[in-house]
């Protein structure tokens, strides 16, 4: 027991001297963070005497303890310090680690460089600038165009602590959907864990880009006739932004007043054109986008074609007189022009080059009388020939002239028929016909009734003031006869049916009747009656007649033969008939469809040989280009109308065929837009709408409203007439479910343009629905109470949550908020209790100054089950007025009067001292 006791205060006296004997001094905290020319508090800690810190920048002293000391270093402004804490032991004097200071200092500011207007597919450089920023390894720079993260730069290997300029770089390819989209730069200094996370964000710039790949196209005539307006258009297609582009005109050296259009891609300036000056004049089309300018030129002919003056001696003549025709020509005009005199048959005459006049005469002739003459004058300017033509009519006097076809000599009427006795003559003025029947004038042209008595000679006189003509027309009334052909082809029948004695008829059961016995022995005696035979029609007459014509008899070869020639007599007749009849198919129009602002080709082909055929095309909208070889033509159309009817029209020996094309013009929604739910009550009416924008045709259009996989609503515009695009607005009211929770709701489109057409089909951005069930509640009623927990406890204070009559259910989740700020983690509770209960979620927090007046409250989400939504509710919300804040604000309220009693004060003195001094 001595040795234990002995032992034990050796190793206790041991113990002691180490602890006397060991010596530190500490720094804290050694990894501190403090901004650029602040001030920093470091904590001294040691077992020496003597405590005091090395640094370079202004210290302080503030607080110490018995073997702690604090200092306060002001204006930290140099990178690279380490401070040190020291004290003088017994061992001399000793030094703790040196502090690691983090300096850290906000950019100064963060400039994006501006960005030309780009092109669409070129290459362009966005350009971050970040200024005066510390330390640059802890910093994240980020570019985003729109909500779109473009670049992610960090700077992990950068060692130098102090300041400086950051400039990030990135490539984009400009695209079409760029254009009037922002760009952001946003700089990220993270100091965590022991500092701030410092975020800055530059100024917007805007980005502008544009497409103008292709050239300008420009439609004008290659020539115009001076003193004349000609239209002028010049389109850019798949130009984007397309009401951006800037057009300028010139024509002969003169810029042009024009109009301008924007229909989709395509921009369009149509201006009109006139000259007095003859020759080339060049037509000038300049397009700007952006920086990009691209002109066309057109070369435009202009020609003068002289002032005729067509002269006929006697506009009015008598037959076999003279009539002198004089064609002349008045004003200037290109050089090279030729007159000639022409009818719409041939070429009358034809003077020299440039010669201003000249005549031909005609004797007129009955065949003149209404004809045509033409003077022409012909300017031939590079292979095309330009004209201009004036014309004028001839009279033609003559005596009446009556003929066959219109006034015969014989007629046949069938008596009991309805018609009209018609005699006309020849002449020029019209003459007068009259006719006489024995004696008694005749109304030629009134329907009559057909009978016997109508028959006869009729005489007929036409008169005019320049002769007459005569002529006897005989009548011939026909009565009414019975039909001949009828009785040969029954005489025919019964010719050709061998005797009962002689050949032993096949027998034909059903419908065909029996020819074993004569016709006239129609009935038989039975049972002391007679019973009728059937009635032997004429078409089971015809068809009994074919089939004996092809059955196996001992008929003579002679009755065969004839009956076999006339059966094929009928199928040849048959055949005749439905050739005919198939040639009379009507054509039916070809369809297609095509998207607005795009192109359209009509190919217009002959099939025969003969190279004369004329190929035209008929539209109701003028084609843009269009190419031609032997036998065919092909029109381009630029669909920028919303209905299109196009016709190929192939005209072969003055027969002209037409085959027409119906184009169905459409255009994909431009937007699909789904208006926002609110949160729905379970059982109460609800209307869901989705507008669609920008859509043709509407005919073709099919709107679905879709929850989940649900199909809501299927509506069609079957009868919407109109082709343009426009705005489809679709209604549909459902009832509020309770399975409806966080479904999710979707308007599709389908534009059906099947079968010579795409099916396009679009889907909304997708809205989820919120249901609560007012009725069947998960508790009755929730509040939130604010307490402070002790007088002594500054700032601190509870956030009691009270929940009245809480059902049982799986879970309950209470969640506090500040506003929309979370307080805390939420409060998770098993409420598989049997009977209602109240609950009581408490929450400690420590409020500051500027929470006084803002707004608490908790929010309590109950799970039912696992296939059930969740039942939510908040409480109403709570003020936060804390005794500090009001102690606060009563201290401020007091340092102010003071101050200004003060002021006063001094006033009063200077001005008393002042009033002395005077």
């Amino acid at each position: 027991m001595q040795k234990f006791i002995f032992f034990f205060a050796v190793g206790a006296w041991a113990v002691t001297q180490g602890i006397v004997e060991e010596e530190y001094v500490e720094i804290w905290p050694p990894n501190p963070v403090v901004e650029f020319g602040g001030s920093l508090d470091l904590n001294c800690t040691s077992t020496c005497e003597n405590i005091g810190i090395e640094s370079p920048y202004t210290k302080a002293p503030i607080e110490n303890g018995s073997n702690w000391k604090s200092f306060r270093l002001t204006n930290v402004n140099y990178w690279a310090a380490s401070p040190l804490c020291y004290a003088d032991c017994k061992t001399g004097q000793k030094k703790s680690p040196k502090t690691n200071i983090i300096i850290y200092k906000p950019p100064d500011h963060i400039k994006l460089d501006t960005v030309p207007k780009m092109e669409v597919g070129k290459m362009y450089n966005l350009t971050c600038r970040v200024s005066g920023v510390a330390p640059i390894r802890n910093l994240t720079v980020t570019l985003l165009k729109g909500e779109e993260e473009l670049l992610v730069k960090t700077f992990e290997d950068h060692s130098d602590p102090k300041a400086d300029d950051v400039v990030v770089n990135h490539n984009i390819t400009a695209q079409q959907n760029d254009h009037h989209k922002t760009v952001t730069c946003q700089t990220s200094l993270d100091l965590n864990p022991s500092g701030p996370l410092v975020k800055n964000t530059s100024h917007n710039i805007t980005l502008e880009s544009f497409d103008f790949a292709d050239v300008p196209l420009l439609h004008a005539g290659l020539f115009l006739e001076a003193g004349t307006m000609m239209k002028v258009t010049c389109d850019t297609p798949k130009i984007s932004p397309a009401d951006e582009a800037i057009f300028d005109l010139w024509f002969a050296g003169k810029s042009l007043t024009f109009n301008t259009t924007v229909m989709g891609g395509l921009a369009s300036a149509q201006a009109v054109i006139v000259s007095s000056s003859v020759g080339e004049q060049e037509l000038i089309c300049k397009v700007s986008l952006g920086p990009v300018t691209k002109n066309v030129t057109k070369m435009v002919n202009v020609f003068a074609l002289p002032k005729l003056i067509l002269q006929i001696g006697r506009s009015v003549a008598v037959v076999n007189q003279t009539v002198n025709i004089t064609c002349s020509a008045d004003g200037s005009a290109s050089p090279g022009f030729k007159m000639q005199i022409m009818d719409a048959a041939k070429i009358l005459a034809s003077g020299n080059i440039e010669e201003h006049f000249l005549q031909h005469a005609v004797i007129a002739q009955q065949e003149d009388n209404g004809r045509e003459f033409i003077c022409q004058v012909i300017l031939i300017i590079e292979g095309h020939t330009k004209e201009r033509n004036i014309s004028q009519n001839l009279t033609v006097f003559y005596g009446p002239q009556i003929n066959d076809s219109n006034c015969p000599h014989a007629l046949t009427w069938k008596e009991g028929s309805t018609t009209s006795f018609a005699c006309s003559a020849l002449g020029n003025p019209t003459p007068t016909v009259q006719c006489w029947k024995d004696g008694r004038p005749y109304n030629i042209g009134e329907p009559q009734l057909v009978q016997r008595e109508h028959g006869g000679i009729y005489h007929c006189n036409a008169t005019n003031q320049y002769g007459f003509d005569v002529r006897d027309v005989t009548i011939r009334v026909e009565s009414y006869q019975p039909n001949s052909f009828a009785i040969i082809m029954g005489i025919l029948a019964l010719a050709v049916s061998p005797p009962t004695k002689m050949v032993s008829q096949p027998h034909y059961s059903g419908l065909w009747p029996k020819f074993s016995h004569p016709v006239e022995n129609s009935t038989k005696k039975q049972g002391g009656k007679h019973r009728q035979q059937p009635k032997q029609f004429p078409l089971q007459w015809i068809v009994l007649f074919v089939l004996q014509s092809t059955s196996t008899t001992s008929a003579s070869m002679e009755v065969k033969t004839w009956k076999l020639f006339t059966a094929f007599l009928c199928c040849i007749g048959f055949l005749l008939a439905l050739s005919r009849a198939q040639q009379k198919d009507p054509a039916v129009p070809l369809r297609k469809a095509v998207k607005f602002g795009g192109f359209f080709v009509l190919n217009c082909t002959s099939s025969s040989s003969n190279s004369s055929c004329d190929i035209q095309e008929r539209s109701s909208q003028k084609y843009d280009y269009r190419d031609a070889g032997p036998n065919w033509k092909a029109f381009t159309f630029i669909v920028v109308y919303w209905s299109l009817r196009a016709s190929c029209v192939v005209t072969c020996n003055n027969e002209p065929r037409s085959w027409e094309t119906i184009v169905t013009v459409y255009q994909p929604p431009e937007k699909i837009e789904l208006y926002p739910v609110p949160e729905m009550e379970v059982g109460k009416l609800y209307n869901l709408t989705c507008q669609v924008f920008g859509v043709a045709p509407i005919r073709n259009l099919t709107v679905t409203l879709l929850k989940g996989e649900e199909q809501l609503l299927v509506k069609t515009f079957e009868n919407y007439a109109h082709p343009e695009a426009g705005t489809v607005v679709v209604n549909h009211s459902i009832i509020a479910q309770k399975d409806d929770y966080s479904k999710t709701v979707t308007c599709q489109t389908s534009l059906d343009l099947r079968p010579r057409g795409p099916l396009l089909k679009n889907t909304s951005y997708s809205i989820s629905l919120w249901t609560f069930d007012a009725i069947a509640g998960a508790l009755e009623v929730m509040t939130l109470e604010l307490q402070k927990p002790s007088p002594g406890q500054n700032w601190a204070y509870n956030l009691i949550c009270h929940i009245i009559r809480v059902d049982p259910c799986l879970s309950l989740v209470v969640t506090f908020f500040k506003g929309s700020k979370r307080l805390g983690t939420p409060s998770f509770t098993n409420c598989t209790w049997v009977e209602i209960e109240n609950y009581t979620v408490t929450l400690p927090v420590t409020l500051h100054p500027e929470d006084h007046g803002q707004n608490a409250y908790c929010h309590a989400a109950v799970h039912f089950g696992l296939h059930e939504p969740v039942y939510r509710t908040k409480s109403s919300e709570v003020s936060l007025k804390t005794a500090e804040s009001y102690l606060a604000i009563v201290v401020a309220v007091t340092a102010v009067a003071a101050l200004l009693i003060c002021v006063l004060v001094v006033f009063l003195i200077f001005v008393i001292r002042l009033w002395i001094h005077q």
